[in-house]
């Protein structure tokens, strides 16, 4: 399988991990699962088995209550199980690799995830002012564009 065909596979795996937040709640969200796709898609079950639990235990306590917006644990662990996976380093360095990329990437997407959500501020009073004019039709595609 080419490296497009990975990368494209791993792509949906996070979404589709990310979106079970609001689904079914299958626990796709938690690393340990994540790293199982990932492990399924790049060919080395041992080593992303590996990396997920020791993400799953150091991400254990991230939980959004209230307003907080935790650090995303997904993005964190696709991206640093599959850096670590590819690096084909033995199993310390590529815990350590895993570690090393995924907590900034956590925090990246979370700083990201803020700035989305801060946006869409403006949708929400876009659709109050919609709904004010009685133009109940125009709201659903507010709806989808915040989603998107």
């Amino acid at each position: 399988m080419g490296i497009f065909v990975q990368s494209l596979l791993l792509a949906l795996w996070a979404g589709l991990c990310a979106l079970d937040q609001f689904g079914p709640h299958l626990g796709f969200r938690k690393p340990l699962l994540a790293s199982v796709g990932v492990g399924i898609i790049l060919g080395d079950m041992t080593t992303a088995i590996i990396i997920g639990a020791t993400l799953e235990l150091m991400w254990l306590g991230v939980n959004n209550i209230g307003a907080y917006v935790p650090p995303d644990v997904i993005s964190g662990t696709v991206v640093g199980a599959s850096i670590a996976i590819m690096s084909g380093a033995n199993i310390e360095t590529a815990i350590a690799t895993a570690v090393a990329v995924a907590v900034p990437t956590a925090m990246l997407v979370q700083q990201i995830n803020m700035l989305i959500m801060t946006t869409n501020i403006s949708l929400v009073h876009a659709a109050d002012n919609v709904a004010l004019s009685g133009d109940f039709d125009k709201i659903t595609p507010l709806h989808y564009l915040g989603g998107l």
